[in-house]
């Protein structure tokens, strides 16, 4: 975990600086500390995440979705303790009465991450201080921005990190979890099972393969299909499969070779195509 008060005092000596310069770099130390908190919650996350699945970079949204997809604690504030002694054998608590009467003691806790707020603060010391901003007419290019308002914005982020700062622990995930071997690399790929939607589509946790899932069916009702495009071979009209995401990943003008085991060589090549919203995927197919 990252040591949080080391941080803090280093924002708060360069804000005792009270130069443009030292509430630059103080702005800096802020957004970079911003984004360690929300991407340490990332990597406390992998188990049950591919990093590929991730739709964009920014802190916020990083962790937003992580909630929703792997780790539905990993914003929340909690704390872990245990039973000061073990429980007499025939005389276990039952019920949620009898377990609060037990004597605890505590372990850790988790400190709530507001991320909406952080993720505010993240935007505004970018653009207050880390940017320079295209000039208006008649206007002059400014190299730093306003120190009152840059010093507003460190100030409230320093709420934020003096209150995480008191967080000891971060929570994995509770849970039914769902898993099975990728067909291809053998990687062990596994998800919370309520937090899996239908028709939703995950990566292989191995970074270096290009394979991809489709969920079928929500809870205890859960299945996958590999996502993949078959090729018909022009001479042979033998069937390749592709990994979806491998097509995907095509730009305008790129073509993706094709290794068909007669031989023949062919590609696969992103083109636009005038297409009737009418149509069926097996019309687009024979077009």
């Amino acid at each position: 975990m990252l040591n949080i008060p080391k941080k803090i005092e280093c924002i708060e000596e360069l804000l005792a600086q009270d130069t443009v310069q030292s509430l630059t770099y103080a702005s800096l130390e802020c957004r970079l500390t911003i984004e360690f908190l929300c991407y340490e919650r990332l990597v406390s996350s992998h188990k049950y995440f591919s990093q590929d699945d991730l739709k964009t970079w920014t802190p916020k949204s990083v962790v937003q979705q992580i909630a929703a997809e792997a780790n539905e604690l990993i914003t929340e504030g909690l704390t872990v303790s245990i039973s000061r002694g073990p429980n007499k054998p025939g005389s276990e608590p039952a019920t949620v009465k009898e377990f609060e009467a037990l004597e605890y003691i505590k372990i850790g806790e988790q400190i709530h991450l507001n991320v909406s707020k952080l993720g505010s603060l993240h935007n505004a010391l970018s653009n207050l201080a880390l940017h320079i901003h295209i000039p208006k007419a008649g206007d002059a290019v400014q190299f730093y921005g306003s120190d009152e308002k840059i010093r507003k914005k460190i100030e409230e982020a320093l709420v934020h990190f003096r209150a995480l700062a008191k967080g000891t622990l971060l929570a994995g995930s509770f849970g039914m979890e769902w898993s099975f071997p990728c067909e291809v690399c053998g990687a062990h790929i596994r998800r919370k099972s309520e937090l899996l939607k239908d028709q939703q589509v995950i990566s292989c946790f191995n970074p270096h393969c290009a394979e991809t899932y489709l969920i079928h069916g929500t809870g205890d009702r859960l299945e996958h299909s590999r996502r993949t495009i078959d090729v018909t071979c022009i001479k042979c009209k033998g069937v390749t499969s592709l990994p979806t995401k491998t097509v995907e990943r095509l730009r305008f003008g790129e073509k993706l070779p094709v290794s068909c085991p007669c031989g023949h060589p062919a590609f696969v090549e992103l083109f636009p195509r005038s297409v009737s919203p009418k149509w069926t995927p097996e019309d687009r197919a024979l077009a």
